[in-house]
């Protein structure tokens, strides 16, 4: 039988429609007796009835009613009954709602254990207020259920966005929520030659981060803008996660020590400190090839991390770079500005050498492929021809491969063309020409994956593809087995209309 939780990651990628049908053909649906399988149904139905319209919406929210007030009369939960009174709410049953709302807070005083953790009981409340329309009363309690458990930024955002859901729907003004959002999100990145010990450039890196006051901080720890960033956000308390082209050691030699001793123990140390090092590519040659490429794939799966998390966190997305007077931005920062993200750039002179790129390094880009099923060949070929991409027939898929943005294009298209479209796509550094045989056996493998209208990825690519285009949506749905070991397998969405 299918797992809840996978159900629940389908919907999440904003697909309730293939989650409801997994729903439906797993057997779920004849869990009448089961709590958990009723509010998962309640959930789906109600995002089906939040994308329908008229007559279809308000069937499809009665639906979800009918499923969240089943499950509280298995198992009596605030969870099963604010959620029957926020959907009682969207469907325009005022009446209703508000006395589920009543009976919600009726619970809560009775029972002062009720419901998960403190932060949910408080976060319950504040939202059953908000449905009675005391404004001020919901907001006192969603403060203090963030001062309960400040570091639930995940629970927290998604009080915030039923709260503003509701604030939308009441026509009320949402403003006081941006004082109960989880902190931001930043990305980190600059150049290598700058003078460490400025203390202009010191103090402007001390501000920015104190005005930001950024929760998480993403990026590389290149000596110079890259470790003097991390620094700062590590001092305000930011959880620190690195993306490195290649393994901590490796880096450290290629673009740490030649700039000086100092930087060496100072990477040490933020590695140290780090919640996460991600390396990116583990599966390309080692040694100097295609270095830069192997940067630029991790920059933007630095970037993918960071946005995914301000989007989860309904929080903000902040990039900072360090660049000397009069320089153009990197691609990838402005690649960043032109999908409209907010970057602070500080700049200071350059001082001493930039990052050097190896006299072996050879001119291998990165590409993304992409392997299609379910489609009119021909229709393909045309697609792929107007984005200047590579494609080969292979049985009955097409193989097609390019500038990684345009594949987004191309795959864009496919899925708005064909229903029944089904494709893999990876992101790597490589001879377009001449795949690589392992990655062409993951491909294969993820262009298989059930399910219509999809394109799988692995976790590195649904990132970078992130970064392309901030307005996907990316899900992890699980992993499948490989020759190489388990992969990471993850759902890329386009937005709705695309």
């Amino acid at each position: 039988m299918t797992n809840l939780n996978t159900i629940l990651r389908i919907a999440r990628a904003g697909n309730p429609a293939r989650a409801m049908r997994v729903f439906d053909e797993s057997g779920l649906a004849g869990g009448l007796d089961d709590p958990k399988a009723l509010t998962l149904k309640g959930r789906l139905l109600k995002d089906l009835a939040r994308l329908a319209e008229g007559d279809e919406q308000q069937a499809l929210y009665g639906q979800a009613l009918e499923a969240y007030l089943a499950a509280f009369a298995l198992e009596a939960t605030t969870y099963a009954l604010i959620n029957a009174a926020t959907i009682a709410f969207e469907a325009g049953r005022l009446d209703q709602s508000k006395a589920l709302a009543q009976q919600v807070l009726d619970m809560l005083e009775a029972n002062p254990s009720e419901g998960e953790t403190p932060y949910w009981r408080e976060a319950t409340r504040a939202e059953a207020l908000l449905l009675l329309s005391k404004v001020a009363d919901a907001q006192a309690s969603l403060k203090k259920a963030i001062a309960l458990q400040p570091l639930a930024h995940e629970d927290q955002a998604a009080t915030i966005r039923q709260c503003a859901r509701i604030i939308e729907l009441q026509r009320g003004d949402a403003l006081w929520l941006d004082d109960c959002r989880p902190p931001a999100s930043l990305h980190f990145s600059g150049m290598i030659g700058l003078d460490h010990e400025d203390p202009e450039l010191l103090n402007r890196i001390a501000t920015l981060i104190e005005n930001a006051q950024p929760g998480y901080a993403y990026g590389a720890l290149a000596a110079g803008a890259d470790i003097l960033i991390a620094e700062e956000a590590v001092r305000h308390g930011a959880e620190l996660n690195v993306v490195l082209p290649q393994s901590p050691t490796a880096f450290r030699s290629l673009s740490v020590e030649p700039y000086g001793a100092h930087w060496g123990a100072r990477f040490d140390a933020l590695i140290d400190k780090a919640m996460m090092v991600d390396v990116v590519g583990e599966h390309l040659e080692l040694g100097l090839r295609a270095y830069t490429s192997r940067i630029e794939l991790a920059s933007l799966t630095a970037m993918g991390r960071c946005q995914r998390n301000a989007e989860i966190l309904s929080s903000a997305a902040l990039s900072v770079t360090i660049a000397a007077p009069g320089e153009p931005e990197r691609e990838l920062v402005s690649q960043w500005i032109a999908a409209g993200g907010q970057l602070e750039r500080i700049e200071a002179p350059r001082v001493g050498p930039g990052a050097q790129v190896s006299a072996h390094d050879t001119p291998l880009p990165l590409v993304a492929i992409a392997q299609v099923n379910g489609c009119d060949q021909q229709v393909i070929e045309a697609l792929a021809q107007e984005r200047g991409l590579n494609l080969r027939h292979d049985r009955e898929s097409a193989l097609v491969s390019g500038q990684p943005r345009e594949m987004l294009g191309f795959l864009r298209s496919c899925l708005a063309k064909f229903e029944n479209c089904r494709a893999g796509l990876l992101m790597s550094v490589m001879d377009a020409e001449g795949l690589d045989p392992h990655l062409r056996a993951r491909l294969s493998l993820l262009s298989r994956i059930d399910g219509l209208a999809q394109v799988m990825t692995d976790e590195h690519s649904a990132l970078a593809s992130k970064a392309l285009e901030p307005g996907l949506r990316i899900e992890e749905t699980g992993e499948i087995t490989s020759l190489e070991g388990p992969i990471s397998l993850w759902m890329v969405q386009f937005p709705d209309g695309d």
